[in-house]
């Protein structure tokens, strides 16, 4: 029989105290669980909660599916699709993915902007990730454009000092 062990704060008795049960009596890690029993007087058996512990954190990670559904192990390997299949394959893949088929639809265009703005309502898009655009420039003739793109808040800043500065007369 499986050696069981209590917990010291609410008596329940388990295989194993885990995170999700220390994370119940307030807890953000077993390490400050321990040292609060510790502090506390109280018992709980370590050995056998340290062994179980190390024991699930040593098992061998799962191959991932692709890996295990490559060549001979697929079950349709070998077995070509027809003309049929490969055009519903390709009719359902409309707008999914990044292949080389990818279709951006005015539907799926609609779709993706009615849920950007309601991640921005709802305060979810981290609106600060990047700052790009383009900057038109009175001082700077790129091959003719006067707009030009930057990739950052630094190259933003650098262009509209040169533009401001009386001693810059041309910049590219």
């Amino acid at each position: 029989m499986k050696e069981k062990t209590t917990c010291p704060l609410c008596n329940k008795e388990f295989s194993i105290i885990t995170i999700f049960h220390v994370k119940y009596h307030g807890f953000c890690s077993i390490s400050s669980f321990l040292d609060y029993v510790k502090q506390r007087g109280l018992e709980v058996n370590l050995r056998s909660e340290l062994s179980i512990y190390k024991s699930k954190m040593k098992r061998k990670k799962r191959p991932k599916h692709s890996e295990k559904m490559r060549g001979t192990n697929n079950p349709i390997y070998g077995r070509p699709r027809s003309l049929q299949t490969k055009q519903k394959i390709s009719k359902n893949r409309i707008g999914k993915g990044l292949g080389s088929h990818y279709i951006r639809t005015d539907e799926i265009k609609q779709k993706i902007s009615l849920g950007v703005s309601a991640a921005y309502l709802e305060g979810r898009l981290n609106v600060d990730r990047g700052h790009s655009g383009y900057y038109v420039s009175q001082k700077c003739f790129n091959f003719g454009n006067t707009r030009i793109f930057y990739r950052s808040s630094w190259e933003h800043l650098v262009m509209q000092y040169l533009d401001a500065h009386p001693n810059v007369v041309r910049w590219f």
